[in-house]
């Protein structure tokens, strides 16, 4: 009889058991949903396939640690201010005074590294391309990022503050100072030109083309240096805030506004007789047919063949730097962190003010 009974109680318990199932896939299905209040893991913010999300219930001590929120004002934590620029295949390196951004080239995936081993991330002020190396330059001293927020002091002759640095292969490069000109190679540094505050470098189909600041406008042919001056305003390449060249042009920006020198004369766009409106010129690209020249006071602005054109989404902003990436253009701003040019028009690279709060999310290393 005893036996019996734990039968029926079984079978009892399983039909309950059912029932309850069957309940909840009814709950569950696309008829019922008004009837719950759903609301997705933080981590389905993020696809996985491409990252992954760091929300860990308990802390473990030997790992690295990541806060769990952005600041409620980037600008307000110095995340707005964008130093420099460097874009890779996966992802984009954005320098500022709230530390090191780490994002894709989209903006979909981003964390901050604040703090690390090894180095100071808030202290990085250039970000220096080298054939398979990235340095970040800070301290007088550059680094290299080796995994999670930890960095190693790299041991190359290249002391921060560098104002350009051009590869010529895996091993010879040449770098711009406040002090003059380098190139280095496997044997020996080599000065190329001392006693000059390098502001800007360009390569051009003529040779080295160095600006500097107070010591007007150099060109070394392989053989020389020549100072080149404009007549009759000889003093108007004194102060280079940004050299790049595209072939044939060269284009100069100044405190006062920009130039373009086509190998045999010189063209000048600021004043009453341009409708570029002039002011210090910060930085110079080419990319889509087009330049692409950044201002202090009056945002960026574009040339095509003679006719210059403002970028209404950065009117308002001074710019920073300038970085072309395959067909994208990314644009630093001082008080609005990184715009990118894609696909025929504007957007933030990742939102400044009132940023998600939300776990950061640590991109897969390559």
């Amino acid at each position: 009889m005893r036996f019996k009974t734990n039968i029926i109680a079984g079978l009892v318990t399983v039909i309950v058991a059912v029932a309850a199932f069957v309940l909840m896939g009814s709950l569950l299905s696309p008829e019922a949903e008004h009837a719950l209040s759903f609301s997705p893991p933080e981590s389905a913010l993020f696809p996985a396939a491409t990252a992954e999300t760091i929300m860990p219930d308990t802390v473990d001590e030997s790992t690295p640690q990541y806060e769990s929120e952005l600041p409620e004002s980037a600008a307000s934590s110095g995340l707005a201010e964008v130093r420099d620029i460097h874009i890779t295949a996966d992802r984009v390196w954005v320098a500022t005074p709230g530390g090191l951004i780490q994002t894709d080239g989209n903006g979909t995936y981003y964390r901050v590294i604040e703090t690390a081993k090894g180095l100071e991330p808030k202290s990085i002020t250039e970000i220096v391309d080298l054939p398979g190396r990235t340095l970040f330059a800070a301290d007088h001293a550059c680094y290299e990022y080796l995994g999670p927020d930890v960095f190693r002091r790299v041991e190359l002759p290249l002391v921060p503050p560098i104002t350009f640095c051009h590869a010529f292969d895996s091993l010879s490069y040449i770098a711009g100072y406040e002090n003059g000109v380098f190139k280095y190679t496997p044997e020996v540094p080599v000065l190329l030109k001392d006693d000059i505050l390098v502001t800007a470098l360009a390569f051009s189909s003529d040779g080295l083309w160095v600006g500097t600041e107070g010591d007007g406008l150099w060109r070394l042919d392989g053989h020389k240096w020549q100072r080149r001056f404009m007549h009759p305003d000889t003093g108007a390449f004194d102060f280079v805030t940004a050299l790049a060249y595209r072939w044939p042009h060269l284009m100069v920006g100044t405190p006062d506004g920009v130039y373009r020198y086509d190998g045999g004369k010189w063209e000048m766009y600021y004043g009453q007789d341009s409708t570029f409106p002039g002011g210090q010129v910060t930085a110079l690209a080419f990319a889509n047919h087009r330049w692409y020249i950044g201002t202090v006071e009056h945002g960026l602005w574009t040339l095509l063949d003679s006719t210059f054109a403002p970028v209404e989404e950065l009117a308002g902003s001074a710019i920073t730097c300038i970085k072309v990436f395959r067909n994208d253009v990314y644009v630093g701003t001082e008080d609005a962190g990184v715009y990118v040019h894609r696909a025929g028009r504007w957007q933030q690279l990742y939102q400044i003010d009132g940023m998600p709060e939300i776990p950061r999310t640590l991109l897969t290393l390559m």
